[in-house]
């Protein structure tokens, strides 16, 4: 047990719950999380805290772990079971290295998390590298450009479009040009080109003095040339105005999340997630969509722009997102653990047995 000494402070404990546990790497999904920093943890034994616990989250808590707030999940995590077990955590958060600061984390799925944090410890061990003459060497000499070479980042250099309409290229050629415009039936009046907006995005080339329908097609003209072109967009700042953004997210082999385009948009609706979804499938060379499968929430403008630009992709509504409509409803644990069972089952007679369930 910590001394007097030690209890002038509170520990603080920051309890997970509500979630599950998944490996490789170890990690504690779908959390709750609460800040418990005026109870005296140090003057319980085990059988007190477990009360309090169970009280506090109003269900069970017979798997309780904890881990320090400065160690990996997998290289820290612990089980209390006993007076012992706690009487060590009370410890290890007393201790410098902890700060006072503990997780604490409830399984509520009866997972082999220790086994499975012994599992990684063991993968990563093996993945260390003892052959010495793959290591690197600061000795060895490596080539690089002159340290008086920057190369320029500016690549509106030489755009012919850009430099016009900021007024930076006025010579003769550009006078020779300008007088070079059509006419109609030997009127003086000019006549300007008119924006095609069905033309593939990155064929769209605005030209000075073209005629577009609507703002929206101006902007979305701009936004493609730029983008076809490397350019940096900056959009000046508006408070009154919020944007919105659009994302597109994988998943490795590796079963890691990584980005695969962004864009900021002023409002989520049907038109902007089709023109998110055209650059996206022409960067990736999707067409309509075979072999792809898509997973989102449930906006409805984002449901209409799949079913128009990529029929022929599999389109999934995520669990997650249907969760917390459904819990809105229905409450508690029971109906959590039966609706997770049934996002995860993987046939179909498993998934019907699982949603008669949860109607009984």
């Amino acid at each position: 047990m910590a001394s007097d000494s030690k209890q002038s402070k509170y520990l603080t404990v920051y309890l997970h719950y509500n979630g599950f546990f998944a490996p490789k790497p170890l990690v504690y999904l779908n959390v709750v999380v609460v800040s418990i920093c005026d109870v005296d943890f140090g003057a319980m034994d085990f059988k007190d805290f477990n009360l309090f616990i169970a009280k506090l989250i109003e269900g069970s808590c017979d798997n309780v772990y904890y881990c320090t707030r400065n160690e990996p999940l997998a290289e820290g995590i612990r089980r209390i079971t006993n007076d012992a077990d706690y009487f060590e955590f009370i410890e290890t958060g007393y201790s410098d290295e902890a700060g006072l600061r503990m997780n604490v984390y409830i399984d509520h799925e009866n997972e082999p998390v220790l086994d499975w944090a012994d599992d990684e410890g063991h993968y990563f061990d093996e993945d260390l590298d003892d052959d010495k003459d793959s290591q690197l060497s600061d000795d060895i000499p490596y080539e690089h450009e002159a340290d008086d070479y920057i190369p320029s980042l500016d690549k509106t250099i030489g755009d012919e479009f850009l430099h016009r309409v900021s007024g930076m290229c006025k010579d003769i050629n550009d006078e020779a040009e300008t007088d070079e415009v059509e006419t109609k039936n030997g009127d003086d009046k000019p006549v300007y080109p008119v924006h095609n907006e069905n033309q593939k995005w990155d064929k769209m080339v605005p030209i000075l003095g073209m005629r577009f329908s609507n703002p929206m097609e101006l902007k979305n003209c701009l936004t493609n040339y730029a983008v076809k072109n490397g350019y940096n967009l900056y959009f000046e700042k508006n408070d009154s105005q919020r944007g919105q953004l659009l994302a597109a997210m994988g998943r490795d082999a590796n079963n890691h999340i990584f980005p695969i385009a962004w864009a900021v948009v002023e409002v989520e609706n049907k038109e902007t997630w089709k023109w998110f979804l055209d650059l996206l499938l022409d960067d990736i060379e999707m067409g309509i969509g075979h072999g792809l499968t898509l997973i989102s929430d449930q906006h409805k403008g984002l449901i209409e722009a799949v079913k128009e630009r990529v029929p022929a992709a599999e389109h999934r509504q995520c669990a997650r997102h249907i969760y917390a409509n459904f819990k809105k409803s229905f409450k508690g644990e029971q109906y959590r653990k039966l609706f997770w069972a049934a996002a995860a089952s993987t046939t179909q007679p498993k998934f019907e047995a699982e949603m008669n369930s949860k109607k009984n």
